[in-house]
């Protein structure tokens, strides 16, 4: 065990009890990390990580480099090995967590050709795919001088690799699509994919833009079917270093973790109630937007891998069902939140009307819609919602919608419509910006500045309150013809 560790060996690292990965949430880190929750899930297998400090080259001291001379993340040490077992390169340590840790081919496979193509899969991204789309970020982002030859090289090169990858989901040449890259019939979801996910769905932070992506619908449909799995939500997400004593519990760290975290909301009916039964149960454990304390919308997951319980029926509802026959919906307009992460489209070439809320929660204007008026075709997996009277971020209507990462403020969700926020909106043109012009002001006593539009304004809700400041006589006329209207017609039915 000497050779393994020395003096300066992180103490998290050299008395880490079971499995231990030292990583970064990197692609190649993700993979690993996605494997392990993936058997945590199914087998309840614990892990623990240590986070390298890549800044620093900690992955190129001494001590890093006797578990892998290549001084590379991650490196994954079995401490249930005695002496402890180090082992390196991602698609290794996906096959060796296949081996040891999954005892019913749950992610392999059994049959020897089934098992061959999962092998063909996972060494293609490996070989083929992950060194071209990294070369791609180092030469378009990373490097000093930017040199086109290899830029123009690589991307050419990671779009052929998505084109492979396309074909196999495709089915182009079987006429039979998959919904996973290895396995018989539409395949099943295997180590093939894990190895291979954790790339592909960068393909935005790689630079590629929409209309690079467009001839891959396959493709993409694939990355979006693999985020909404739990394991792969978490395996995805930052995790604090910690040794797991044997006699501490994974629940005593969750409750742990309600005194420590700054995610925890700061009402303490909440972080006393709701967030230990989020924790507790396995029905109803939450993913958290990195760094914030939205819970996203894809964490509404039991540990069993189901997507399609009572909590998670809002995906196949609008407005966030996805419209999958593109002739049914015709697109209007597109937008996207400010990471880009969210991407939607609309339908309808006016809103049913446009108000500017001068609330104290909005301040905006608000664009009406139908909620079978929008299609998301991006990230809806990766939305955050607040409801305002219980001051909870679960999805309980009227809630306010926005994107987990940016926070971007996207909508309002109400029962029955959506108010969609149009500073999102990629206006062409002047005139489709006319087209969601506010109509009136609402709330208007409590703004911040006087706006002399000549629009109505209203005191509170339209049609529910008084008209105040500059607002037009014809409109007052209106508003008061409409109150004796409607006060003779009382009289009547009296």
């Amino acid at each position: 065990m000497s050779h393994l560790f020395e003096d300066a060996t992180p103490p998290e690292v050299k008395n880490a009890k079971g499995l231990h990965l030292l990583t970064v949430g990197t692609p190649n880190g993700q993979k690993v990390q996605i494997m392990l929750e993936e058997l945590k899930d199914v087998y309840g297998t614990e892990w623990t990580q240590y986070s390298i400090d890549l800044k620093n080259d900690e992955q190129k001291k001494d001590w890093f480099l006797r578990l892998n001379p290549n001084g590379r993340i991650p490196v994954l040490l079995d401490h249930n090995k005695s002496p402890p077992f180090p082992v390196m390169e991602t698609s290794a340590e996906l096959l060796y967590l296949l081996e040891e840790y999954d005892a019913k081919d749950v992610f392999g496979f059994t049959d020897e050709l089934e098992r061959s193509e999962a092998l063909q899969w996972l060494f293609f991204w490996h070989g083929s795919g992950a060194p071209y789309l990294g070369q791609v970020v180092h030469f378009a982002k990373a490097a000093k001088e930017k040199v086109p030859y290899a830029i123009n090289r690589y991307r050419n090169e990671a779009l052929r690799v998505f084109g492979v990858l396309e074909i196999r989901l495709s089915g182009k040449y079987t006429d039979s699509p998959r919904d996973y890259l290895a396995g018989k019939g539409k395949g099943k979801y295997s180590v093939a994919d894990v190895g291979t996910w954790p790339w592909v769905k960068g393909w935005e932070f790689a630079g590629f833009s929409q209309e690079d992506m467009k001839p891959f619908p396959h493709l993409l449909k694939w990355i979006d079917r693999i985020a909404e799995r739990p394991a792969v939500k978490r395996g995805i997400r930052e995790r604090k270093a910690r040794v797991l004593p044997q006699s501490i519990s994974p629940l005593s760290i969750l409750r742990s973790r309600l005194h420590t975290s700054t995610a925890v909301p700061t009402n303490p009916t909440l972080r006393s109630t709701t967030r230990l039964q989020q924790l507790q149960s396995h029905t109803t454990r939450r993913s958290m937007a990195e760094g914030g304390s939205s819970y996203r919308a894809n964490g509404e997951n039991a540990d069993d891998g189901n997507t399609e319980g009572e909590l998670n029926a809002w995906k196949h509802r609008a407005p966030y069902r996805v419209h999958d026959d593109p002739s049914d919906f015709h697109v209007r307009y597109e937008g996207s939140c400010h990471c880009g992460k969210i991407r939607f489209q609309l339908s309808r070439e006016k809103p049913l009307d446009s108000k500017y809320c001068h609330c104290y929660t909005c301040q905006k204007t608000h664009a009406i819609f139908h909620k079978e008026d929008i299609n998301f075709t991006h990230g809806h997996h990766d939305l955050g919602w607040y409801e305002t009277s219980e001051k909870t971020c679960v999805h309980k209507l009227p809630c306010k919608v926005s994107c987990a990462y940016c926070r971007s403020p996207i909508m309002d969700e109400g029962r029955n419509m959506i108010l969609l926020f149009p500073t999102l909106i990629d206006f062409k043109s002047e005139e489709d910006k006319k087209n969601f012009e506010a109509t009136c002001h609402m709330f208007y006593t409590r703004r911040v500045l006087d706006i002399n539009d000549g629009k109505p304004k209203w005191s509170g809700l339209k049609d529910e309150s008084e008209l105040i400041a500059d607002t037009p006589d014809e409109h007052k006329h209106k508003k008061r013809r409409e109150a004796e209207e409607k006060e003779r017609k009382d009289a009547e039915q009296n």
